[in-house]
């Protein structure tokens, strides 16, 4: 079990922080305003990868699943499952409704929103904190089902889906809408947005389906 953990931790830190890595060393620095405002909304956006805020994290959904397949209960196992993403994805729409709401209530946290020197930081940290905004979401639900999958005891899919997630899609799609498609730091973050839905669709479709081979049949 502990073996495992170790496999689910890595498999975490090497999707998530890696395209993390990769964002901010492609993102145009030379471009103060719109690194300073990226910089910002990193600040308050994405939130610590596969630590989502919310009363359903990975280690309790894991718990949980665990458990009841120690129990045999598998229905209780996908319901538990099933609860966590839910609740991860509702607790992340809570931000991300706030982000779209909010923006500038949110910037005005950080910045002088009264100086005119800042109106291009702030018009680039308002575009960024919508596309975080969706961001939130799908991260919550990749790192609710995750941990779901780890209480199956199933810690290398996630890392196979980290590398396709994260590392084909996330960074692929960042580069070409960043730099070929002219969108820079917008462009990027939108890659990290595709990524991370991929990675929540995967998972999610894993625990769904290694579930139902353990549930019985009528």
């Amino acid at each position: 079990m502990r073996q495992a953990a170790q496999r689910f931790f890595i498999a975490t830190l090497f999707g998530i922080y890696s395209v993390f890595l990769w964002d901010f060393l492609l993102y145009p620095t030379h471009r103060a305003a719109a690194a300073a405002g990226r910089r910002g909304c990193e600040t308050v956006g994405p939130s610590p990868p596969g630590q989502p805020l919310g009363p359903a994290p990975p280690a309790p959904v894991a718990v949980r699943v665990g458990q009841a397949i120690g129990r045999k209960d598998f229905l209780g196992a996908q319901r538990a499952g099933n609860v966590g993403m839910v609740l991860g994805a509702a607790f992340m729409m809570v931000s991300a409704i706030c982000f779209w709401s909010f923006p500038r209530v949110i910037i005005s946290l950080f910045l002088d929103m009264e100086r005119g020197a800042n109106a291009e930081v702030v018009s680039q940290a308002v575009i960024l904190l919508g596309v975080a905004a969706v961001f939130q979401v799908c991260d919550g639900i990749q790192v609710t089902a995750a941990g779901a999958l780890r209480g199956l005891k199933d810690t290398r899919t996630p890392m196979f889906v980290g590398v396709v997630a994260y590392w084909l899609v996330g960074l692929g799609s960042g580069y070409l809408l960043g730099f070929q498609f002219g969108w820079g730091g917008v462009g990027l973050w939108w890659g990290l947005v595709l990524g991370l839905t991929t990675a929540a669709i995967l998972l999610s479709w894993r625990f769904t389906r290694q579930i139902d081979r353990l549930l019985p049949r009528p």
